[in-house]
């Protein structure tokens, strides 16, 4: 993985937690994965850095596990403020998930573990 790899897989983050987390936007720029709930700042985590310059396997994995928690943890922050349903049931309902991100082939799938152990998953990605 290179610095175009990197960035492309900036661009994949951003589009498939908003379509996630409803009420949730993302913008990626800079190496930098902005979060905002209800047009609220939540996060910013510094994705390029996690990943380093030459990324293998487990960074990427690591970085998806930190984006997942880090979100996750962001929102629960400020849990029972959030003013969209969607968002408000959706934070309520992974509460108690964790985070779990695994290679399948050429794509990586990532997503929430329920404590029932079912796994809701974000839309895979292709790198």
């Amino acid at each position: 993985m290179n610095t175009g790899d990197t960035a492309r897989l900036m661009d994949l983050l951003a589009p498939r937690l908003s379509a996630f987390w409803l009420g949730v936007t993302c913008q990626a720029e800079g190496g930098i994965l902005y979060v905002y709930a209800e047009g609220q700042l939540v996060s910013g985590l510094m994705v390029a850095e996690l990943l380093g310059s030459r990324p293998d396997t487990a960074d990427i994995e690591n970085v998806l596990y930190q984006v997942l928690s880090t979100v996750q943890d962001d929102l629960l922050r400020d849990w029972g403020h959030w003013q969209r349903l969607e968002l408000a049931a959706r934070v309520d309902a992974l509460k108690l998930a964790v985070g779990e991100a695994w290679q399948d082939g050429e794509s990586w799938r990532w997503g929430y573990r329920l404590p029932s152990g079912a796994v809701w998953a974000l839309e895979p990605l292709r790198l």
